[in-house]
């Protein structure tokens, strides 16, 4: 078979519709699944899911959940204990000059 050729459809294999848009097509929007969707929670039903734009209050809550639920854990003292010593440590400066970095916004 001639890879430049096009293939001619057979009975068995009926050729595209010629509107019907294809997978490639740079028109067609691109689908994801549900749970796929980029910037939209993987719990959020689709019909409400929607982009709130600056001050996502349903981010807000999630985040707030998240860390609430992550200090009811018992796991924030044992972290803490653990940055403390990183801190004190050897590493301390770099640690501390990373902080500086980030405040910057560098």
């Amino acid at each position: 078979m001639n890879p430049n050729k096009p293939s001619r459809a057979t009975p068995t294999q009926p050729s595209p519709e010629p509107d019907s848009p294809k997978p490639t097509d740079p028109k067609r929007p691109v689908e994801f699944p549900p749970e796929q969707r980029p910037g939209v929670p993987s719990d959020a039903p689709p019909a409400k899911a929607k982009n709130e734009g600056e001050g996502n209050r349903t981010a807000d809550r999630q985040y707030r959940a998240s860390a609430a639920a992550f200090v009811k854990s018992g796991q924030a003292e044992p972290a803490a204990a653990a940055a403390a010593e990183a801190v004190d440590g050897p590493e301390g400066d770099e640690l501390r000059a990373a902080e500086e970095r980030a405040k910057t916004g560098r």
